[in-house]
């Protein structure tokens, strides 16, 4: 019969092979997204938290994040993981000199 056969397998109309193409796209373009918005959230958290420690701007706080980066030969999302236990580093000032950012440097009394 013209209905009994497997979706995707022989005897299958056209129109299920071109729906399962579909279907097998946009899962894959979910994972994708799921992947992407999780980096998202965990480098913009590595960006408030330099912003809060060091009194910069989000563009200064992702550059000291690039430049932290490159400097321990690490990826930018290993970085932000990282960046919660890691304090400010001279280079961070020059980021922020260059940045036209002055930080907010709690001075020892």
């Amino acid at each position: 019969m013209k209905g009994d056969a497997a979706p995707g397998g022989e005897g299958a109309g056209p129109e299920v092979l071109a729906l399962a193409k579909v279907v097998a796209r946009l899962r894959s373009e979910v994972v994708d997204l799921e992947g992407a918005a999780a980096t998202t959230a965990v480098v913009e958290r590595a960006k408030g938290v330099l912003m809060a420690q060091a009194g910069v701007s989000a563009d200064t706080a992702h550059a000291m994040l690039l430049g932290r980066a490159a400097e321990g030969g690490r990826t930018l999302l290993e970085e932000c993981w990282l960046a919660p236990l890691t304090p400010p580093t001279p280079d961070d000032d020059l980021i922020a000199f260059v940045s036209g950012e002055t930080r907010n440097i709690k001075k020892k009394k």
